[in-house]
């Protein structure tokens, strides 16, 4: 074989043609072969293994080829050079291109007794049955990495190529993080350009159709003051060069560079005025995000009216009314789930007939994820932690019978145990589960054991999932096969007339509530127009704020799934079950104070904490100091132990089991 680009002649023989080499060690491509070869081999993976072909080493079983790795790291399975030229000659040789000698061999390896070939085929001179060869030939200094694999069956082939084209898929799309092409980046500044009042830099807001009820009159208006925009300024005149450079001073304003203010300006004309004293640019895009999330029948304010000062008043209304209506949602469920549904809290006598006994027994789980800093779809961690109220089983029959339960869990994903964990940019808290013995999880039965705690407690009562997500999404729940796009992310749907926790339709249902949102209605600052309807603030720091006062109750080891399961559960039964909304909102404002010093928070495994606390202004809490029905209490142990304030290490922090293989689980040395 000889390619082109090369400076020497090869040595061992002399090409007539200067600028060629004789290549001895070149490779060529898996899949460059299989494409077209596979036509006349059916199945080619069987035949590739079988004991009679013709790369079939003698005492072996299956068959060599070679994966290489490029200096990016993209791996390729390869066939040799030499594997390829002796096919080639193997295929000729045995005049496989021939229908009527195929035939011939076919009839051959026939049973003794059937029907075969009387009469050899003509044997032509061969001079056009010889297969031609890829001529993508690398050489192996092309590689940094070449190595020789074995296949014993067509299964394992199959596997490797799976795993080739996976890992291939994804490291093309770290280097596209990486190295953005031009397109990219013309996406991502589209996107936020979408999200910016005025009629944009490219695309602009969504197009909406005009409503029936306008007059024609006004669909002309509304169309030729649209294309005037373009190419007019102020009153219909075209622009003048001293009024574009005011307009260019104009838009020119915070975190806007000039190629950009000068893009704005050539497509906003009239538009381009000052917007710092309306709305800053970073809540815009939160009020974009509340609409493209939340939809119109929430808010109900189109983006395109975003610019005006009546449309940003409407929406700050319809923000703080959003965020208030999903606190009242989130109380009402957990009121009417404590006294045992909606039929114990219309306290109807019993000769009546009350609504169905399903309806408002909810079940508020908290789950969390804890993923791999390197890999984020690479799961360590699951928490879970549940509240739920039930019927009394001690025969009590105070309160209506009904008692609350309580459970929570940790599961560390045995198969990254001792390869896969955080420390650099997370912390590494996996031991460190505060409330329990953490369990072993095979990363296969993830999700059937996730599906089936899920639905096992759901028995028990409904089926509320709490998250805390700073961004408003849930996907990391997604991670656990669970479908979390069938969830609804309100108690009251749109179009629903009554809300889950008092209607028969969220019978069987999963509803998301979300940590994050409920704070919001807490920190909200009707100096900031429109404030966000989702808090910035990570869970840990939203828990130092409601219990950083309670030492017993301060959040210790975060960024553990387990613990920042049952701290969500607390942070949201602390908020739904506190004082009223408006007094939440005082407190915390009150506690908005700068602090004379860091709070002194005992910690009896402070050597092994590397995580600081969040530095957070705050100097009281703003929930009631009065005793907590925290699990840690139960775990810990009672007030007689002399241990620390926390109980001892070995009580504290459980440790993590396995299992050796045989069935037995044994505790991590």
């Amino acid at each position: 074989m000889i390619v082109e680009g090369a400076e020497e002649v090869g040595v061992g023989e002399k090409m007539d043609k200067e600028g060629f080499e004789h290549v001895i060690d070149g490779y060529v491509q898996f899949t460059y072969v299989q494409f077209e070869w596979h036509k006349s081999l059916n199945p080619w993976q069987d035949a590739l293994v079988h004991p009679d072909h013709p790369l079939h080493l003698p005492g072996e079983d299956g068959i060599t080829l070679f994966l290489g790795i490029d200096e990016t790291g993209k791996q390729r399975l390869l066939y040799s050079l030499r594997q390829l030229e002796y096919l080639q000659y193997y295929i000729h040789h045995m005049r496989l291109t021939d229908p009527a000698w195929v035939m011939s061999f076919t009839c051959d390896e026939q049973p003794r007794g059937a029907d075969k070939a009387s009469v050899l085929p003509l044997v032509g001179d061969g001079n056009e049955d010889w297969l031609p060869l890829p001529n993508t030939v690398m050489k192996a200094n092309f590689f940094t990495k070449l190595e020789s694999i074995h296949f014993e069956s067509r299964v394992a082939i199959k596997k490797l190529l799976n795993q080739v084209y996976k890992h291939n898929r994804k490291l093309e799309a770290e280097q596209l993080r990486a190295f953005p092409t031009s397109s990219m980046i013309n996406r991502e500044e589209a996107k936020i350009d979408n999200a910016t009042p005025g009629p944009g830099l490219r695309n602009g807001p969504p197009r909406r159709r005009p409503s029936r009820s306008r007059c024609d009159d006004e669909k002309e208006t509304y169309t030729e003051d649209k294309a005037d925009k373009e190419t007019t300024g102020w009153g219909g005149f075209p622009f003048k060069k001293a009024e574009k450079e005011t307009i260019i001073e104009a838009v020119c304003h915070d975190d806007v560079t000039e190629h950009q203010a000068k893009r704005r300006a050539s497509s906003m004309g009239s538009e381009a005025t000052p917007s710092s004293g309306i709305v800053s640019d970073s809540n815009i895009e939160d009020a974009s995000a509340i609409i493209r999330d939340e939809g119109e029948t929430e808010l109900g304010v189109p983006i395109k009216d975003l610019a005006s000062k009546d449309a940003t008043a409407k929406l700050a209304h319809k923000v703080e009314n959003f965020t208030s209506n999903y606190y009242y949602h989130a109380q009402q469920a957990l009121i009417v789930g404590s006294l045992g549904g909606l039929r114990g809290a219309l306290e109807a006598s019993p000769d009546e007939a009350g609504p169905p006994a399903e309806i408002g027994r909810s079940l508020f789980l908290a789950l969390d994820v804890t993923t791999w800093e390197t890999d984020t779809d690479v799961v360590l961690e699951v928490g879970w932690a549940a509240l739920w109220w039930a019927d009394s089983q001690d025969g009590i029959k105070e309160d209506g019978g009904i008692e609350e339960t309580r459970e929570q869990g940790h599961y560390i994903i045995s198969d990254h145990l001792l390869e896969k964990s955080n420390g650099h940019w997370q912390p590494n808290n996996r031991s460190h589960y505060n409330f329990g013995s953490s369990l072993p999880l095979a990363e296969k039965d993830m999700a059937k054991v996730i599906k089936q705690l899920i639905t096992d407690l759901s028995t028990k009562a409904g089926g509320d999932i709490l998250v805390h997500s700073p961004d408003a999404k849930h996907t990391e729940l997604a991670k656990l096969g669970l479908n979390v796009s069938a969830w609804e992310r309100h108690l009251k749907p749109s179009g629903w007339e009554y809300a889950s926790y008092s209607s028969p339709t969220g019978i069987g249902k999963t509803f998301i509530i979300d940590t994050a949102m409920l704070f919001a209605a807490i920190e909200h600052d009707p100096s900031v127009v429109p404030a966000p309807i989702c808090t910035r603030r990570s869970l840990e720091e939203v828990a130092y704020i409601m219990f950083g006062g309670q030492k017993e109750r301060a959040p210790r080891f975060s960024g553990n799934a387990g613990n920042d399961a049952l701290y969500n559960l607390e942070v949201f039964s602390a908020i739904v079950s506190g004082p009223p909304l408006e007094d939440l909102r005082q407190d915390f404002r009150r506690s908005q104070k700068p602090m004379a010093s860091e709070p002194e928070l005992s910690n009896s495994n402070s050597e092994e904490d590397d995580s600081d606390p969040p530095q957070v202004l705050e100097t009281s809490p703003i929930t009631p100091n009065e005793d907590s029905d925290m699990t840690i209490r139960a775990v810990n142990g009672s007030d007689e132990d002399d241990d620390g304030e926390y109980g001892s290490e070995v009580d504290m922090v459980k440790g993590v089991y396995y299992d050796d293989g045989s069935g037995n689980v044994l505790q991590l040395e």
